[in-house]
């Protein structure tokens, strides 16, 4: 079974507001056929996060318009209301706001094909903080529309609530607070592509010590597919759990165990508050579980959800991010006598599970776990924009949040997350 990379993303949502539970196998959205319609080549947003009453100024590169105005929809939004012109999308989808290339609404140059609002604003909301995520777009004025996966991720903070921590320059291309590390790439937009992330956590290494079992790479604005979040298995979590996967590009003299790239926003307030961290949960979970094979998971590295009889799980299964027994047990945080039968419909059981794979070894699994938040752009994060990323690593690894259902919670109390970044390495 192939586990090298998997796949978060917008084509499986389920139920309300679970968009970040699944994302079973989604692919790239398909390029737009030539049939005269505009294609968006590029997108940037400025800055990464607002305060209240500040605006995004959103740019959309697009190739083969037909006028000086375009009307964009995007056909999917979660987390905090978005507003155009202090007035709130309509709730019903697709979502349609305007966009200028000509020297209005922020366009700084007519013509030359980037097409500009400074309309967009993400209101604060609880404990200071918003979110918003819109996928995939289209320009309803085209001839033919196509639609092209894009993930706009909308932040903003409260700085009366939400204070800026303090960072330190570590190298021209390194900035880091206590718990968020800055980094400057030359093309932050590239999401997916291996290569690119091993060069980025073999430069964390070269600043701070190999001690984190987990690092997360944030992509803050990016186009690209519907996909917001995968995963990559650096080494295998324990042996028999199905999981065989090994990394060696990435750098990790041994602690590392999974990397995250997050294309979308680690944090969304949407109903049920349990969901709010799951892309950051249902991402690490990939640590031990669904490796199995037929008939408990597939090719993607997810459980097949018409087989597996169980209902709530941190994959996505009745709607909170909350880790079933079987996924427990494959954590090494339950034995295997206390995982209820059947596993599937069929009457799999657990006795089957282990004479494919074996008991689990270390049948005892690490619960205090290391984390690293690396957030990817063309140049240091703000002092706002360390205050949202900082607060969001704080409150994930927290017994409990506000903000949302923690990691603590989601494993029963049986793990934490310490996310404060180590020492740097002497001479950084």
């Amino acid at each position: 079974m192939d586990t090298r990379k998997a796949r978060f993303g917008r084509s499986s949502i389920w139920l309300v507001a679970v968009t970040l539970l699944l994302g079973c196998g989604s692919e790239p959205t398909s390029p737009p056929p030539d049939n005269g319609s505009p294609i968006l080549r590029g997108l940037r947003l400025e800055p990464l996060v607002v305060t209240p009453g500040e605006s995004f100024h959103l740019e959309l590169d697009v190739d083969r318009a037909s006028g000086a105005v375009l009307d964009v929809q995007f056909l999917s939004s979660f987390g905090s209301p978005l507003l155009v012109d202090g007035v709130p999308f309509d709730d019903t989808l697709p979502r349609t706001f305007s966009v200028y290339d000509d020297g209005t609404h922020g366009d700084a140059h007519a013509g030359d094909d980037v097409f500009t609002t400074d309309a967009l604003t993400v209101p604060p909301g609880p404990m200071g903080m918003g979110s918003a995520q819109e996928l995939s777009v289209r320009f309803r004025d085209a001839p033919s529309p196509h639609e092209q996966g894009v993930v706009l991720s909308l932040r903003s903070v409260d700085p009366a609530r939400v204070a800026a921590p303090a960072t330190v320059d570590l190298a021209p291309d390194v900035r880091a607070s206590a718990r968020v590390v800055s980094l400057i790439r030359d093309d932050p937009q590239v999401f997916g592509n291996e290569d690119e992330l091993a060069r980025i956590v073999r430069r964390f290494y070269e600043i701070f010590p190999d001690d984190r079992n987990i690092l997360l790479v944030a992509r803050p604005s990016r186009m690209g597919t519907g996909t917001v979040g995968l995963a990559y298995e650096i080494r295998p979590w324990a042996s028999g759990i199905g999981s065989t996967t090994t990394r060696p590009a990435f750098g990790s003299g041994g602690s590392l165990h999974i990397v995250v790239e997050a294309g979308g926003n680690m944090w969304l307030p949407q109903p049920p508050v349990e969901g709010s961290f799951c892309l950051v949960i249902h991402e690490l979970t990939h640590q031990w579980a669904a490796h199995t094979g037929p008939p408990l998971s597939g090719s993607t590295g997810h459980w097949n959800f018409d087989a597996l009889a169980r209902d709530s799980s941190g994959f996505g299964r009745g709607g909170v991010c909350q880790f079933n027994d079987l996924e427990l047990y494959l954590a090494g945080w339950l034995p295997p006598d206390s995982v209820t039968a059947p596993l599937t419909a069929t009457g799999y059981t657990m006795t089957n599970l282990l004479s494919i794979f074996g008991p689990r070894f270390p049948a005892e699994g690490v619960r205090d776990l290391k984390a690293g938040l690396i957030v990817v752009s063309d140049r240091f994060l703000t002092p706002m924009e360390f205050a949202y990323f900082d607060r969001v690593a704080q409150e994930v690894a927290r017994p409990t949040s506000l903000l949302g259902h923690t990691w603590t919670e989601a494993t029963g109390g049986r793990s934490t997350l310490d996310v404060i970044l180590p020492p740097p390495l002497t001479g950084s």
